[in-house]
């Protein structure tokens, strides 16, 4: 890093961490891929989709130990019945500690969930941005401001796809910010009573209120011109010395 002239990082946790070491850190995050959104999204309205049967909620993505929703989970089963032929929640990927988890602790809310294999990437985008609702689970990592700092690109594509999100996570996180800028009609929470009361509110409510500005300034494209200016205003002093 001492023989840098400029350093670049994915978020502001990590551009405070690395300021500790060179004086010019910039956070330029990873972002999403606006042009596949794109695709998807005329590819999704040129299909003849099915209308009516349940709300989906969609998790696109493997489920790993610390990914399990159980707080959401223990929310759904205060209330199963209210929730059958209104409410279907779709896992996408390798799910197979979440099924054992649901089978051992929560029984009561299997007949909601559907447990699908891995589908290609570009169907995962249409998946996303024709869902009801987006799940969002992720464990965060406090014990370093490096470590807290890692954003995922599965963030960047649900803050991009507009559609309301159920976020199962720490409310103070990095993540959690990135939420609640995009949109105040997001849910972040890890308590059960708030994710019930959010899953209800969201399923009627109409499409959320969404910082536009915002979420267009995390594509890679606008990411891109971020970097490229950042290049040229480096190569510039080089050359007037």
């Amino acid at each position: 890093m001492a023989r840098a002239d400029v350093v670049t990082v994915i978020s502001e946790p990590m551009a405070r961490y690395y300021r500790q070491f060179h004086p010019s850190v910039h956070c330029i995050e990873n972002g999403y891929d606006g042009e596949l959104l794109e695709f998807a999204r005329m590819r999704i309205a040129t299909s003849s989709a099915p209308t009516g049967g349940p709300r989906v909620v969609r998790y696109m993505g493997t489920i790993t130990r610390d990914r399990i929703p159980e707080n959401l989970l223990r929310a759904l089963s205060r209330d199963p019945q209210s929730f059958v032929g209104n409410l279907e929640l779709e896992f996408y990927g390798d799910s197979r500690l979440l099924q054992a988890a649901v089978d051992r602790d929560f029984p009561s809310v299997r007949r909601l969930l559907r447990f699908l294999p891995p589908v290609p990437y570009a169907e995962s985008l249409e998946k996303t941005l024709s869902a009801d609702l987006l799940l969002f689970v992720e464990t965060s990592d406090r014990s370093s401001l490096s470590a807290q700092g890692v954003l995922t690109t599965k963030l960047f594509e649900y803050l991009a796809a507009g559609r309301p999100i159920l976020a199962e996570i720490d409310p103070d996180s990095l993540a959690a910010q990135y939420m609640r800028r995009a949109s105040p009609d997001h849910v972040v929470s890890t308590d059960p009573a708030v994710l019930l009361d959010g899953i209800r509110r969201l399923l009627a409510a109409p499409a959320p209120t969404v910082d536009a500005a915002f979420v267009a300034s995390l594509s890679r494209e606008a990411k891109t011109r971020e970097f490229d200016a950042l290049a040229t205003a480096l190569v510039q002093a080089h050359r007037s010395r």
